[in-house]
């Protein structure tokens, strides 16, 4: 999985970290879905299904609110574009990757996350997704919803999103890289 970025966003977190105290993430997260949910009716054809959160997010994310997820493509080419369309001349850009089967591998560590890949091994169930939301244990998880819209589609688009709100991304990132390497769970 690659993400393109260009200096200005090199620090980039997912959305719904700016500006918000983390205390407040996880109510600030109930009634955002439920405004979105309010109204999604208006402009599409299927609704998700009120259990499957990744679905919710990831069409919040697509019509712009602020959402755990951070967005990530299996496209080289794709992050390309997004890490030098915002670059000023002169100025850095980079893409980022990750190996998303060391990430798999490194988070079957966690009880939790082993019980979301017995429910499913592609988390793309609401059930094992709901197993995480609930366990909030201090990962990144990389995701793509069953259901997929046109951007995501042609973007080859995929997520990385945190299952703690009580921890920033960046932190959560690093802690989970810090435990893989000393090889510490929690």
């Amino acid at each position: 999985m690659q993400r393109g970025a260009s200096r200005q966003a090199w620090r980039r977190v997912a959305r719904s970290q700016f500006c918000i105290p983390l205390k407040d993430h996880a109510y600030i997260e109930w009634r955002l879905k439920r405004r979105f949910a309010r109204n999604l009716h208006r402009f599409v054809d299927r609704l998700p299904r009120e259990d499957d959160a990744v679905e919710w997010f990831a069409l919040m994310q697509h019509h712009g609110a602020p959402t755990r997820l951070l967005d990530w493509t299996y496209s080289f080419y794709v992050a390309l574009f997004f890490a030098i369309e915002r670059a000023m001349p002169g100025q850095s850009c980079a893409v980022w990757a990750i190996n998303q089967q060391w990430l798999l591998e490194t988070l079957k560590k966690y009880p939790a996350m082993r019980r979301a890949l017995e429910i499913d091994p592609s988390l793309k169930a609401p059930e094992a997704m709901a197993v995480l939301l609930e366990a909030e244990p201090s990962i990144v998880v990389p995701i793509v919803p069953y259901y997929v819209n046109e951007r995501l589609a042609v973007q080859q688009g995929a997520f990385i999103a945190s299952m703690n709100l009580n921890r920033s991304f960046m932190e959560t990132s690093v802690l989970l890289r810090t435990r893989a390497y000393c090889g510490r769970t929690c």
